[in-house]
């Protein structure tokens, strides 16, 4: 067994530090931030900051209400705006179409699709799932931020419109599985590695932890959020898509555990988050990452260096 590099060693043990921060804070604790990859002593002292008058601190906050202030113009967004229906017969399973498959020329229907690595084929765009839950999850946490920054309930209750829209109201949720994420014309409705769709999910998350004390995100609000996510981990860790995006090897399967760690930790289930690092961070830094710090599942790509680059983050965002 080769020896594992010590930088390599402390990232591993970095990893931890995620799992002792206290899961649960009562909703009105707005001093006391309740993220897992924002630090939260960070976040109290840039509020302490502001309130003191710092000059740089108040400077960026500008930038964020600004940011904050365009997100209050869009959305909501939801799965069952779609043109689309899913081979479920249900618009309101969420759906994609695999980025670099492109229809066969040499084929009278272009089926089935052929792969062309790092050229994204349009009609990814035709279903707008993939596009409204990015633009769901930035917003989710740019709304968040300003929303603890300034205490200003108008980011907060949009916010809430956000995601009451896509995860709770009955006439537009999405349900919690990923069984038509990017899919290929010809070959199949869905692959386990359409769950790096929602790797944005980190994100969100943190955002609607910021959100509490906010009149806008109830008690109540927050426990149907959890559960919607508890069905939809358990979909992961379970189904036989879930599972074949946990045995990928490469950027799929580190965002399948930072989705995983980070959905375990916001429904309070710590064991299962220190679990799933334990059992699969330390394999994957180990066959991922050379001794020269060079990843060759994503130097194989023709795009190598963003892969390489979105790799390295997806490990980083785990040491937050």
């Amino acid at each position: 067994m080769r020896k594992i590099n010590l930088k390599v060693l402390v990232a591993y043990l970095g990893i931890f530090m995620v799992l002792f921060l206290p899961v649960s804070v009562s909703i009105g604790a707005v001093s006391d931030p309740q993220t897992f990859l924002l630090n939260p002593e960070l976040l109290k002292s840039n509020k302490a900051k502001i309130k003191n008058g710092d000059a740089q601190i108040t400077a960026a906050l500008k930038g964020l209400t600004k940011l904050a202030d365009e997100a209050l113009k869009k959305g909501p967004y939801t799965v069952i705006a779609k043109s689309k229906t899913p081979p479920s017969g249900d618009k309101h399973d969420y759906m994609s179409v695999g980025p670099y498959w492109w229809p066969d020329p040499q084929k009278p229907n272009g089926l089935p699709y052929i792969r062309k690595d790092g050229e994204v084929n349009p009609e990814r765009h035709s279903i707008k799932d993939s596009d409204y839950f990015k633009d769901l999850s930035s917003e989710v946490a740019i709304l968040g931020l300003a929303y603890y920054y300034t205490q200003q309930e108008k980011y907060a209750a949009h916010a809430a419109k956000l995601l009451r829209t896509w995860f709770l109201n009955k006439e537009t949720k999405m349900n919690p599985n990923l069984n038509y994420g990017q899919s290929i014309p010809g070959i199949t409705d869905g692959r386990g590695i359409g769950l790096i769709d929602t790797r944005g999910f980190v994100n969100l998350i943190d955002g609607v932890q910021l959100l509490k004390g906010s009149t806008s995100w109830k008690t109540q609000d927050q426990a149907n959020l959890q559960e919607w996510f508890r069905e939809f981990l358990n979909w992961m860790l379970n189904s036989p898509i879930g599972k074949d995006e946990a045995d990928e090897h490469n950027n799929h399967g580190v965002y399948y555990d930072l989705q995983a760690t980070s959905i375990a930790l916001f429904i309070g289930d710590k064991a299962l988050a220190k679990k799933i690092l334990e059992e699969n961070s330390l394999s994957r830094i180990e066959s991922q990452i050379k001794e020269d710090g060079s990843q060759p599942h994503e130097l194989a790509r023709t795009k190598s260096w963003s892969y390489s680059l979105m790799n390295l983050t997806g490990f980083l965002l785990r040491l937050c």
